[in-house]
């Protein structure tokens, strides 16, 4: 709470000569109870309000437990200005009121103005996530426009005897709502990559020894855009193209494509003749245009750890190892940087033009990351990730340089199990004022695999937001 302001001191009894005040904290009158240049003061006092015929007193005084008045103005006229606000910790000003923080306030949730917003409680100062979509198997990669979330489901549905291959493409609306088939009963898809250009969806089917989809969000037929893409892990729309990585055991493939037509063939990023790198490819993000374009992936590696590292490949350049080694599970794009999560070493970040090979430049420790990062984002000027931290999932924010590192929400995981070995990294999006997640819930069976044939999902994966 607040502490009591002394009231401004009447002209008259205003301490007009320090040399009158023997212990200048505390005078015999109680009314010189404080020095304007006393830095233990926690604040003076506003002026005091002009008089009818004198000017307004100035708000020098200070006591011990806050600002004073300012005194009245000369010629007796304005009463003097009130204190300034003074609360005990953990309790904070805000706005004029001494609110805590770090307690239950969902308008003032770990810091001041950050509210949680409808449907939501502050615990411990940190909002509750609220479930755009809940009760759905396997909610994995997803997609926003104006009005609706889309997801695509990658494992079968295990209530089905047998179990039954999802809906190509769900959909629900960005404030929460239960999820519908875009494309109806016309196509039944597992996917696990999604990109949304310009009102099409494109989705990686894991069947049919893998091809790439496509369909309007208004819903309709769904059309192949190209064949023969197994295993299809990521989907990047960038620069008019489309660009993704595929698994095969132990290696990875990075190929692009046009968003538009119908093209015959994927264009090999990576050099010939074998086209690969050994190890998987957890996170891929690209940036740019013509041929400034440049993509960015992790190689979390494998049993060969030749190629671990963040990589790069900018235009029609070779690709270059930017940073060897680690073990890297995510990357986020900034303006002039590329952030990367690390298992071992917490958040840091090189320059996206950097001469390779760099170190990375530490941004968020790895005893302040708050758990195992699994997603990361870059929006504006800030840094987001997703961490699990003792069962739960935890969003986190802080500046481009780690600074004001907090946790913004926690919730529950579905199972404990799937984050200890997760598909892959996890997707945190921020847009339109709040920021995106999924939980895919409790899936049984090897999701290590390619293709993920053999796993199936219960009913109670989720997306989540947050106000950013």
């Amino acid at each position: 709470m607040a502490r009591p302001l002394a009231l401004g001191a009447p002209a008259a009894l205003a301490c007009l000569s320090w040399v009158a005040c023997f212990d200048y904290r505390v005078d015999p009158a109680g009314f010189c109870q404080g020095r304007p240049d006393d830095p233990s003061c926690p604040g003076a006092g506003a002026s005091g309000a002009s008089g009818a015929t004198g000017s307004a007193g100035a708000g020098a005084g200070c006591t011990l437990g806050g600002g004073s008045g300012g005194a009245s103005g000369l010629g007796g006229g304005g009463a003097g200005g009130a204190g300034g606000l003074v609360c005990d910790a953990p309790e904070v000003d805000c706005d004029g009121s001494c609110v805590d923080v770090t307690a239950s306030d969902a308008a003032n949730c770990g810091e001041c103005g950050y509210a949680c917003g409808a449907g939501s409680a502050c615990t411990a100062g940190a909002c509750s996530p609220v479930a755009v979509v809940s009760g759905v198997v396997a909610p994995y990669a997803f997609a926003l426009d104006a009005e609706s979330v889309y997801f695509v489901v990658p494992v079968k549905d295990e209530r089905a005897v047998p179990p039954a291959v999802p809906p190509a493409v769900q959909r629900a609306p960005r404030a929460g709502g239960t999820p519908t088939s875009v494309f109806g009963t016309i196509a039944s898809v597992r996917s696990r990559s999604l990109a949304l250009v310009n009102g099409t969806l494109y989705f990686g089917d894991l069947d049919n020894n893998g091809v790439l989809r496509k369909g309007a969000t208004a819903g309709g037929d769904v059309t192949t855009h190209l064949a023969d893409q197994p295993a299809m892990q990521h989907l990047v729309a960038a620069d008019g193209r489309l660009w993704w990585s595929t698994t095969g055991g132990d290696s990875s493939r990075l190929r692009r494509a046009p968003a538009t037509g119908t093209p015959t063939m994927a264009e090999e990023l990576l050099p010939g003749p074998s086209f690969v790198q050994f190890g998987r490819v957890p996170a891929l993000a690209v940036e740019g245009t013509g041929a400034a374009t440049a993509a960015f992936w992790v190689n979390a590696g494998g049993s060969v750890t030749t190629d671990k590292g963040l990589w790069r490949k900018t235009g029609a350049a070779a690709p270059v190892k930017l940073v060897p080694g680690g073990a890297m599970v995510t990357l986020a794009l900034g303006d002039a940087d590329v952030f990367v999560a690390d298992k071992t070493a917490g958040i840091g970040k090189a320059a996206t033009g950097a001469t390779a090979p760099v170190a990375l430049t530490p941004v968020v420790p790895a005893p302040q990351v708050g758990g195992a990062v699994q997603g990361l984002t870059v929006s504006g000027d800030r840094l987001y990730w997703l961490a699990v931290n003792a069962g739960q999932l935890e969003v986190h924010r802080s500046g481009l340089d780690g600074a004001g590192a907090r946790v913004l929400g926690r919730v529950q995981a579905k199972s404990a199990a799937y984050w200890g070995a997760p598909l892959g990294a996890a997707q945190l999006t921020v847009d339109g004022g709040f920021v995106y997640f999924s939980d895919p819930g409790t899936l049984t069976g090897d999701v290590q695999d390619d293709n993920l044939s053999g796993v199936t999902g219960a009913a109670d994966g989720a997306i989540y937001r947050l106000p950013e």
